[in-house]
């Protein structure tokens, strides 16, 4: 047997079960901390910390913080966005899907998302508050590195939402679609006002509805 054949296992073999289930805490224990903390209030060792392992594992399985916090919020995004499109495709011919179609492709996958994260942790909410980091970092780094992630998917949508809305022009069809990001983030963040009346919103199906008929009427109203 050729010396190669002896290194050249493939990436299932046993023997790297410890490996995949160390990067696999990493990547855990810093997305329950950086949807806590945040990504700058978040360090190196907090992570290892909380996950088992030591700083130099983050290097050797990631290359550096960032590139920890790139595929933290891939592996999460990646899905979220083939789950988006898919439900926008199934709602037939761009020319003949209606609004509340499109917005509840958009919304409905964030929502399930949500909730399943939150069924395997201690932390309420946590993709929302982490997708959140995205909109909120003012960073270069975070945006640009997770752009060729979210493109594909906000292009769809922007022209989905352009043949739906026709009374928008551009600038204002941006702008709503920003608010309805943040609507979006906000209310699977768990940040709620009057909490013991809306218990309703404990579902997510009960959430999606009102989300849906929220945007809807927001991307209908009159241009300003």
């Amino acid at each position: 047997m050729a010396a190669h054949d002896l290194t050249d296992r493939p990436a299932d073999d046993a023997r790297n079960e410890p490996q995949h289930e160390t990067r696999q805490a990493l990547l855990d224990a810093a997305e329950e901390l950086f949807a806590e903390h945040g990504i700058d209030g978040t360090s190196l060792r907090a992570i290892t910390r909380h996950a088992g392992a030591n700083v130099a594992a983050i290097h050797y399985y990631f290359g550096s913080k960032e590139g920890l916090v790139q595929e933290v919020f891939a592996r999460r995004l990646a899905p979220l966005a083939a789950a988006r499109l898919t439900r926008l495709e199934a709602c037939g011919e761009p020319s003949e899907t209606t609004l509340e179609c499109i917005l509840r492709a958009f919304v409905e996958p964030f929502v399930e998302l949500g909730w399943s994260i939150d069924r395997g942790t201690s932390a309420p909410h946590l993709s929302g508050r982490l997708m959140a980091q995205v909109i909120t970092d003012r960073g270069d780094f975070l945006r640009g590195a997770l752009a060729a992630e979210l493109r594909e998917t906000f292009d769809r949508f922007g022209r989905a939402l352009t043949l739906a809305v026709p009374h928008l022009d551009r600038e204002e069809l941006i702008a709503r679609f920003n608010f309805a990001i943040g609507t979006l983030v906000h209310a699977v963040g768990g940040i709620r006002l009057f909490d013991e009346e809306n218990r309703a919103l404990e579902r997510s199906d009960a959430l999606v509805d009102r989300l849906v008929a929220f945007l809807v009427a927001g991307f209908r109203a009159p241009a300003c």
